[in-house]
């Protein structure tokens, strides 16, 4: 068996199989309707006569621009940072802030 995805419109509206690869038109098929072979695609995807798309939006984690900031503010805190903090109110002062700006990031998560 063959998967095959039927095309209406421009979107899957359904996927079946049958015993041989077939595509345009079959009977039984609403008009305007169309047969496409297809191992991945599935129902609401999009075909544009030669690919088919998922239609799905992509998904974003919000909260993955948060813990990017958060990395890349802890990858800041380096040796040398930590001891100018030990050495110098600068340092201290630095390092505080950096402390700071972390924990407000990871209290929005």
């Amino acid at each position: 068996m063959i998967r095959h995805c039927i095309v209406s419109e421009g979107v899957v509206a359904n996927v079946t199989e049958y015993p041989d690869a077939r595509s345009g038109w079959q009977d039984g098929l609403e008009e305007g309707s169309l047969v496409v072979p297809s191992d991945e695609a599935q129902i609401g995807w999009l075909w544009d006569g030669s690919v088919f798309t998922d239609s799905a939006p992509a998904v974003i984690d919000p909260r993955q621009e948060i813990l990017s900031q958060i990395a890349a503010l802890e990858a800041t805190v380096t040796n040398r940072r930590l001891r100018e903090a030990a050495l110098s109110d600068a340092g201290k002062a630095w390092l505080a802030d950096a402390d700071a700006q972390i924990a407000a990031l990871r209290a929005s998560l």
